[in-house]
């Protein structure tokens, strides 16, 4: 099936190499920056972007996968943070799409290095293809496929439930269904609030320059020029989001239980609040001390 193996080999040691450089490059941004603050803006950018035809920020599987590697770091409290900026963010999206795709490569090099004959290697590389599938694939049913099923595994054992989890599985979906809708809501509100606030501010530029004796101003006449079309006006509110995002969005996606509790007039606090803990992920634990690859055993998966 493949008779050249010094191709492979060389193949994985290069892919090898090049992964583990962008493996150490994640780390570094990760253990740099503020956790909550770095997952929080990756989230909302994250939703921002579904809507952008064709874009894809982050998969499912890469947020698991950052979100997994901090559980795996010890953060100091105490520590000074470097603060978030486009090229850091930049630099952690490409090298973890870079790291995904060595990560997919050489799980299907190293199989077939380890295969002595071509049945082997046929073995080998089915069983790098059920590694790559469980570690990168997502969304694999559909959300009300999903809810079916666990309703139907789950709905005979509502007094175990309560009493070893403290609320039943109707209880996870009512809780779960809450926090979509009021993330929704509030990121909806949010950017709305972004478009209508940059519009508003290009639009008082454009009547201010309009007011301007722009024959009097080269600057102005070349702002005007390039930004007088509909396309350049488009450009100038996507700027402006942008600047008004990095100045606002902090704890946008941040809550508290008691506020939570109180907003939603939660009547089952002490089921919503053992909901919750059950599904956290504690930063400076040790469940993920071991954590590198997506195939890992993840606390936050």
């Amino acid at each position: 099936m493949y008779e050249n193996d010094s191709i492979i080999n060389e193949i994985h040691e290069n892919l090898s190499k090049e992964t583990e450089e962008s493996f150490a490059i994640i780390m570094d941004i990760l253990k740099n920056h503020q956790p909550l603050e770095l997952i929080e803006y990756l989230s909302i950018i994250s939703y921002f972007s579904n809507d952008i035809k064709g874009n894809n920020f982050l998969t499912a599987s890469q947020m698991e996968f950052i979100c997994g590697i901090m559980l795996s770091i010890r953060y100091d409290v105490g520590s000074n943070y470097n603060e978030i900026s486009h090229e850091v963010i930049q630099s952690l999206l490409d090298n973890v799409k870079k790291f995904f795709v060595g990560f997919s490569f050489t799980t299907y090099t190293r199989k077939l290095l380890n295969a002595n004959d071509d049945k082997e290697k046929e073995k080998q590389f089915l069983i790098a293809s059920l590694a790559n599938q469980y570690g990168i694939v997502r969304g694999d049913a559909q959300a009300i496929q999903l809810r079916e099923q666990v309703l139907d595994l789950f709905k005979d054992f509502d007094e175990w439930m309560i009493k070893y989890e403290g609320f039943t599985i109707n209880d996870a979906i009512t809780f779960i269904d809450l926090i979509i809708d009021r993330y929704s809501e509030a990121l909806f509100n949010y950017r709305n609030q972004l478009f209508k606030q940059s519009e508003q501010f290009v639009e008082e530029i454009y009547e201010e320059l309009r007011k301007t004796n722009n024959k009097k101003s080269g600057n102005i006449r070349r702002f005007l020029k390039k930004y007088k079309t509909n396309k350049g006006k488009k450009e100038l509110i996507q700027f402006t989001i942008v600047q008004l995002f990095e100045k606002s969005h902090k704890g946008l996606l941040i809550f508290d239980l008691d506020e939570v509790i109180q907003d939603e007039k939660i009547q089952e606090k002490e089921k919503f609040i053992k909901f919750i803990n059950r599904f956290c992920s504690p930063l400076n634990q040790i469940e993920n001390k071991n954590f590198k690859y997506p195939t890992d055993d993840n606390a936050f998966r």
